[in-house]
């Protein structure tokens, strides 16, 4: 994120190509940001998250 803290995974979520996407939200400012899985992705980590929607996550950056 802009403010350089941590950035905390809150979900995942699936494109209408099937590719899963991590969701993550700064811990600092709040900004959301949407990452593609990466081959070295914990995959049982990954199956804890939730799946969400994206269009209902509430980001306090508003300049994304």
């Amino acid at each position: 994120s802009e403010c350089g803290s941590l950035m905390a995974p809150i979900g995942v979520f699936y494109r209408p190509n099937l590719e899963q996407m991590v969701v993550h939200r700064c811990l600092g400012c709040g900004a959301v940001r949407y990452n593609r899985v990466a081959a070295d992705d914990n995959p049982v980590l990954l199956a804890e998250l939730p799946v969400i929607d994206p269009q209902t996550i509430e980001d306090r950056d508003a300049t994304i």
